[in-house]
């Protein structure tokens, strides 16, 4: 007879509101650490996917530095970067400039202009 008092007990404990509110507690605890695991997962995902893009993009200046300097182990790669870097050239060469005749000067003579149109072409450039 104690035993099957000692279990209505249980049963009565397990079915008040005070056991239902821990029960709520505790279900929120878990839910709350499983979504804590699972965004620490996707910033791990995305953080792993960065390092693979900057793996891929190193590999890739890897391949072009091994290029620049197998290019500079050559008289003729030198000769071009020293042309490129100095801005020489070789005996018996001759260097021609050519000059857009589009980035001319106006031949417009500004200074006859009143102050204000002249405060408006050193604001707005000189269309």
């Amino acid at each position: 007879m104690q035993a099957l008092n000692k279990n209505q007990n249980n049963y009565k404990f397990t079915r008040s509101l005070l056991f239902l509110f821990i029960l709520l507690i505790v279900a929120v605890l878990l839910i709350r650490s499983a979504l804590g695991v699972m965004n620490k997962e996707r910033e791990s995902a995305k953080y792993v996917r960065d390092l693979e893009l900057e793996v891929s993009n190193l590999s890739k200046r890897e391949g072009e530095l091994k290029e620049g300097i197998a290019k500079l182990n050559t008289e003729e790669g030198v000769n071009e970067e020293i042309r490129e870097k100095f801005s020489v050239t070789q005996e018996g060469e001759h260097v021609a400039i050519f000059v857009d005749g589009s980035s001319a000067t106006s031949s417009e003579d500004r200074t006859n202009l009143p102050w204000y149109k002249r405060f408006w072409h050193a604001i707005m450039g000189d269309k």
